[in-house]
């Protein structure tokens, strides 16, 4: 049977400057799936020139139409267009691309991953209206999980489209071998940017000290708070307990993420992060927040803990209750591995978006149900 001609419109090319946020990652692990093999995907990235420092406008809205352009030219060659949809800027491209590829009469498949969208579209009442106009064009929404089913069913456009399909993560099916460690390690992997929690985080850490003075704490990552955040663990002269990695290459996630203890996400907005999900895979228990997805694969108490946005007492006491009790933290950490294993794992996940994409086909004339 013939396959499947699908765009796919994703963020796919690394970033400029080394970043690694978990779209692309998502993105660029799923394109490599075997979804590649069940329908015949045809990349288009819209990964940005540079995170920071942002390009102007002009080249980002340049860049937009060029895509939009190269996307016109593959229509008439594809069944299907899949449109990964993060933020405001992205909304705004995506959202015109949906609509002209459903007039012209291909399938449109959108998939949510930006934690900041209902607040931009609060914000910004045109951008609603864009996204009621994206979501109109499409024939599947693809979300994260519940929260994001809840806010997309606002929009009556998207009722009877929706599908929850979690992030689809690479697992090792063997685990690096965990380092002897001196001292009891919490680790951050991601943007280090102050909507991540990254203060809250250090505050957090520094009061943690007066319980555990050996803890040591690791950034992974880059962003615009990196140097603020190195300015003030100097000027508390915290370098031999708080330490600053960079941007880290993705085969070298798990052997990092092995060498901690805990793991820290304390954001104000998600979407999924892949940060969490590599974290759990890698038998670790997460301090988190309850935002965006995030409660679908943490369980308070179960397999991490959950702590209010901005809780810095409360993300305090919930590492130091891990590092107090090393093998509770063990049996949260191996919970967290087999939940991402039965739920997230890319081997079951790209065969749910070949059932959405398929959907989609068909729902646009376009393939067989």
């Amino acid at each position: 049977m013939t396959r499947l001609r699908v765009s796919m419109v994703a963020g796919l090319d690394p970033v400029a400057k080394g970043g690694t946020g978990g779209g692309l990652v998502e993105a660029s692990t799923l394109y490599h799936s075997g979804l590649g093999e069940a329908v015949e995907l045809i990349p288009l990235s819209s990964t940005a020139r540079s995170i920071y420092p942002k390009p102007s406008l002009t080249l980002r809205s340049w860049d937009a139409l060029q895509r939009t352009a190269a996307l016109a030219r593959q229509l008439p060659h594809v069944d299907c267009v899949f449109l990964y949809v993060s933020g405001a800027q992205s909304l705004l491209e995506k959202g015109a691309m949906s609509v002209m590829s459903r007039l012209a009469g291909r399938g449109v498949v959108l998939r949510f991953i930006g934690g900041g969208l209902p607040a931009q579209c609060e914000r910004h009442p045109l951008l609603k209206r864009w996204l009621h106009a994206a979501l109109s064009a499409a024939h599947v929404v693809v979300v994260q999980g519940t929260f994001w089913l809840d806010y997309f069913s606002r929009y009556a456009p998207a009722r009877g489209k929706i599908v929850i399909i979690p992030n689809g993560i690479a697992i090792p099916r063997e685990l690096p071998q965990r380092p002897v460690a001196a001292a009891p390690r919490i680790g951050f992997i991601g943007w280090i940017e102050r909507t991540k929690g990254v203060y809250e985080l250090f505050d957090a850490f520094c009061q943690l000290r007066q319980r555990v003075q050996s803890a040591q704490l690791v950034f992974a990552g880059g962003g615009a708070e990196l140097e603020p955040l190195r300015s003030r663990v100097a000027a508390l002269a915290l370098q031999g307990s708080v330490e600053f990695l960079g941007w880290v290459s993705h085969e070298r996630v798990y052997p990092l993420l092995r060498s901690f203890d805990v793991f820290a996400l304390p954001s104000h907005f998600e979407g999924l992060p892949n940060a969490v999900l590599e974290a759990m895979a890698a038998e670790l228990p997460c301090v988190v927040t309850g935002v965006g997805a995030i409660p679908d694969v943490v369980r308070d108490g179960y397999n991490g803990f959950i702590v209010e946005v901005g809780a810095v007492a409360q993300l305090r006491d919930r590492l130091a209750d891990l590092l107090a009790d090393p093998a509770r933290a063990r049996r949260m950490g191996a919970l967290s591995r087999r939940i991402m294993q039965e739920r997230c794992d890319i081997e079951i996940v790209w065969r749910c978006y070949a059932d959405a994409l398929a959907r989609a086909a068909h729902a646009a004339g376009r393939g067989r149900p």
